[in-house]
């Protein structure tokens, strides 16, 4: 009953108290501090239903650069990414060094490290794919984000809001937002209307909607942005 309550709460307007006044996405994350992780979006994959989404675009893969600079030490990299991963930063750091020495290129050399080797396995498996279950949405790709126990499958508006309230923390304006964050979107009267993964302050990831033709996919936040039925939004951050 307390998770009810709880996801109950979150959707009622007093939640959006501590949320920026503004109502486009890119002026809420000009009121959030961001990790300053470098990744640049790869191949553009238009929509197959492009018609309902003007100026919107799939990524078939987005690269985190790492810098020679940064190679000898990877520790501050290993800690942005290790929460989102819920991995050590130690593991994280094994893993950064095993992809870095994967794809370096020529001595001296910017490193690009395709996101799909490094996000969760399951996301990984995912990516640019599209679903074999019917009704697989958005909700369903958050929460298996962190929770691959859930499986392929239809989330409720109910059980996503319950989860957001059990298992996440809300985070407040000037917080630093991190690496696998989640952000909501919610209408003017707060309805949920739409969740991704946030990767950095213009990458995400997410499934765009439970339509069997839209594929797990990376999707710049100023994609997003376009998307105009939104009118809040808020950022989580996985407890445990």
């Amino acid at each position: 009953m307390r998770f009810l309550i709880a996801a109950l709460l979150l959707c009622s307007p007093a939640a959006f108290s501590r949320t920026p006044t503004c109502t486009t996405l890119a002026e809420v994350l000009e009121e959030y501090e961001h990790p300053g992780l470098k990744f640049v979006p790869g191949d553009v994959l238009p929509y197959r239903n492009a018609d309902v989404r003007p100026g919107r675009a799939a990524l078939a893969d987005a690269y985190l650069v790492i810098e020679p600079g940064e190679m000898p030490t990877l520790t501050s990299i290993a800690e942005a990414l290790a929460a989102g991963l819920r991995l050590s930063v130690e593991a994280v750091e094994g893993k950064l060094r095993g992809l870095i020495a994967r794809h370096a290129g020529a001595p001296a050399a910017a490193v690009a490290i395709p996101l799909t080797q490094l996000i969760p396995d399951w996301a990984a498996r995912q990516t640019g794919r599209q679903p074999r279950c019917r009704d697989a949405n958005c909700w369903n790709a958050t929460l298996n984000w962190y929770d691959p126990s859930i499986g392929e499958r239809y989330t409720s508006e109910r059980e996503i809001n319950a989860a957001l309230a059990r298992d996440y923390r809300l985070l407040a304006p000037g917080s630093k937002l991190q690496f696998g964050d989640v952000v909501a979107m919610r209408s003017e009267e707060g309805e949920l209307r739409h969740t991704v993964v946030y990767l950095d302050d213009n990458l995400a990831w997410h499934k765009p909607s439970l339509n069997m033709d839209d594929p797990w996919t990376f999707e710049t936040l100023a994609s997003l942005a376009k998307i105009k039925s939104h009118a809040r939004y808020t950022f989580h951050r996985r407890l445990r």
